[in-house]
């Protein structure tokens, strides 16, 4: 009796010290949408869970059901967001937003022309000053976040919707200009497709596994400060299949840069973030494009320039 008892204890130690050794995930769960004149972001649920305890995406947290946006919801809904075991080592705050979404379809638009199934954004403030992490936030070595959607009935509705086969799904990292395959896994079974990566940032879910290398790269800190907003000419032009567009800002503020076909259908999204004041230059490859006359769009603030490019395989 007397070490049926000496083992309880040792038990309950254990456990004491294992949970004590869980730090807490505060969390955020919002949804983001555009339209034509600009974009909105609702905050559907708040809580927190721990590291190694999985977070589900919950049913039916939309209110009003004609939302455009209820099938894709619907799609991600029971998705499960965990952390291993000493991911962390302190408490944070995740703002984790469903990103992207166009108001005119109500799934995630065309991102680096590429349609996606998912679109997240994951922010990370450090507890309790609530200060945002710049950046990447990673975690200990070996040591993994995870995402899992379940394939069920909604999800497969949601990819014929978007012409996607579920045996063939892939993530990537969403960067500025493309997609980055470094450190992040996409594991696709018969019941569930899902990531696992080594920090917190942007993720894109696609048809395939999206381009390993980015189809455009952004060039920072090109000399000078310029007195006003300007959109350069694409050089070379006509190009095949990559070219470059230099813009310049004269202040900081959100900036998108994108591209259109002559029916003014978007075909992709280079830069969509907060840029400081300067001058910049995009590298553009259109290898997944038809040739034909294309058009190149800056918006900040309440400019709007845009230039017609050729590209021709």
């Amino acid at each position: 009796m007397e070490m049926a008892k000496y083992l309880f204890l040792c038990l309950l130690l254990f456990a004491a010290e294992f949970f004590a050794q869980q730090d807490t995930i505060s969390y955020k769960l919002s949804m983001r949408y555009k339209y034509p004149l600009g974009s909105n972001k609702i905050t559907m649920e708040q809580g927190y869970f721990v590291e190694g305890e999985k977070y589900i995406i919950p049913v039916d947290s939309l209110v009003d059901p004609l939302d455009p946006f209820n099938d894709f919801y619907n799609s991600i809904e029971k998705s499960a967001f965990w952390m291993d075991n000493g991911a962390i080592d302190e408490n944070i705050f995740l703002d984790i937003t469903l990103d992207g979404l166009d108001n005119a379809t109500g799934w995630p638009e065309i991102t680096h022309g590429h349609q996606l199934f998912l679109y997240l954004t994951i922010e990370v403030y450090t507890m309790p000053d609530s200060i945002l992490v710049p950046g990447d936030y990673n975690f200990a070595p070996g040591k993994y976040i995870h995402f899992a959607i379940p394939k069920h009935e909604a999800f497969l509705a949601g990819l014929d919707t978007l012409g996607m086969e579920p045996d063939s799904l892939g993530f990537r990292y969403i960067i500025n200009g493309g997609y980055d395959s470094t450190g992040i896994q996409t594991i696709n079974e018969a019941d569930t497709v899902q990531f696992r990566a080594l920090h917190l940032s942007k993720f894109g879910g696609g048809r395939g596994r999206l381009p390993t290398n980015p189809p455009s790269k952004m060039i920072e800190n090109v000399p000078g400060i310029p007195e006003k907003y300007n959109l350069e000419q694409n050089y070379p032009n006509p190009f095949n299949p990559s070219t470059s567009i230099m813009y310049s800002l004269p202040k900081s503020g959100l900036v998108e840069l994108k591209i259109y076909d002559i029916t003014g259908a978007e075909v992709g999204t280079l830069i969509n973030d907060y840029q400081n004041a300067g001058v910049y230059k995009v590298v553009y490859s259109a290898e997944n494009l038809s040739s034909g006359i294309y058009i190149y769009e800056l918006r900040s603030g309440d400019t709007r320039l845009s230039k017609k490019m050729l590209y021709l395989k």
